[in-house]
């Protein structure tokens, strides 16, 4: 997430006029792209190790290299596969972030599924169990101590404004939108969407 953060804050920078802190930004994040690409890549896999010694391919390291923008062309049918492979195997928390991976390659119906699943790793499964606040971890068994009410684990929310729905902020300020549904093989959608400059519907 450090290759995205620098990107955000790039954006920032451009956004405020300070173009020699935007190009500082863009090159850590170009360094970080190239070191995890060079040191992390597991070819065997098709997917993102652990670290530079590891040999294991967790979900979020996959994950957090679509989602940043970091995977080189060449390479993303391989680790978007991997990824779509292990479902939901990532916590409450990096399913923001697998979403956001699926739906910035256009994989809008893997991540339609993941969004409408009905298994212990889901959001069906916390209002199944009682839940009126999203939790935080997906079920009593994963984290026997959880609380009830974490904002991390609202993905649904943003990602269905954001990505389903397709409504992005363009410009400082909502001045200019994006609008680009991703519906999928949903035969219909509809929603409204609030920018600070109204409503979009």
């Amino acid at each position: 997430l450090y290759a995205l953060s620098c990107e955000r804050m790039a954006r920032i920078a451009t956004a405020l006029g300070e173009s020699s802190d935007a190009e500082a930004w863009r090159e850590r994040q170009r360094k970080a792209a190239v070191a995890i690409n060079a040191q992390c890549f597991n070819e065997t896999a098709g997917a993102y190790a652990d670290g530079p010694a590891s040999s294991h391919c967790a979900q979020h390291n996959s994950i957090f290299a679509l989602a940043a923008g970091i995977v080189p062309r060449e390479r993303v049918p391989r680790v978007l596969e991997f990824v779509i492979s292990r479902g939901m195997a990532c916590s409450v928390y990096g399913a923001q972030w697998l979403l956001e991976a699926l739906y910035l390659q256009d994989a809008a119906d893997a991540a339609l599924d993941l969004l409408l699943a009905t298994h212990d790793r889901s959001w069906w499964n916390m209002m199944l169990q009682g839940g009126t606040l999203t939790w935080e971890a997906w079920d009593w068994r994963y984290k026997n101590n959880l609380d009830w009410n974490h904002a991390w684990a609202a993905a649904p929310l943003n990602i269905a404004a954001r990505y389903l729905l397709g409504v992005q902020v363009a410009a400082p300020g909502g001045c200019e939108l994006e609008i680009r549904p991703q519906p999928g093989r949903l035969r219909r959608i509809a929603g409204r969407v609030p920018t600070l400059k109204g409503y979009v519907e």
